[in-house]
């Protein structure tokens, strides 16, 4: 099949931009698999990420890609992690906007928890980040628990205690 092709073989971005297009559209989660799969690949992580990123699918590809490379390859620089942690702040906040989370046992609340679980886990798993250039990201964002956890991550444990008491989240 092609996938397999895609993932056992040197490609380039031209072929894969070539042969690929209907992976992108019909199963654009495979997309990472081909880029994380192929050790032939002839594109640096940063290449791979803006070539994702040009294709401006809905799938959160740049996403999926850099959580399997870092799962992959933990000793990764720390702009890739950045990057990871910068793009699911994106992915939740695209979601909380798009999804009905009134209800908190709808189906949307749960993808939108499960996401910022994952988020989350990330964040306690690795110390590869950079806390202050993450806190600049999500800043003014209503994910304070997050907020609360990279400013403690950071060494700013006054200001997570007065974002905490200010926020009434511990109500």
């Amino acid at each position: 099949s092609t996938l397999r092709i895609l993932t056992k073989y040197k490609i380039h971005k031209k072929d894969f931009e070539t042969y690929a297009k209907w992976i992108l559209h019909e199963q654009p989660e495979q997309v990472a698999n081909i880029f994380l799969n192929n050790d032939n690949l002839a594109l640096a992580p940063e290449e791979v990420i803006e070539y994702l990123r040009s294709l401006e699918i809905e799938h959160p590809l740049v996403l999926n890609y850099l959580r399997g490379l870092l799962a992959k390859k933990p000793e990764s620089s720390q702009s890739l992690h950045n990057t990871l942690a910068v793009e699911y702040i994106n992915h939740i906040n695209h979601l909380k906007s798009v999804l009905n989370t009134t209800d908190e046992k709808s189906e949307d609340a749960k993808i939108l928890k499960n996401w910022r679980e994952m988020f989350t886990a990330f964040l306690d798993s690795t110390n590869k980040y950079d806390p202050k250039f993450i806190i600049k990201a999500i800043k003014e964002s209503w994910m304070m628990e997050e907020t609360i956890l990279l400013l403690v991550k950071s060494g700013q444990h006054d200001l997570a205690l007065e974002t905490y008491l200010t926020k009434g989240m511990d109500k």
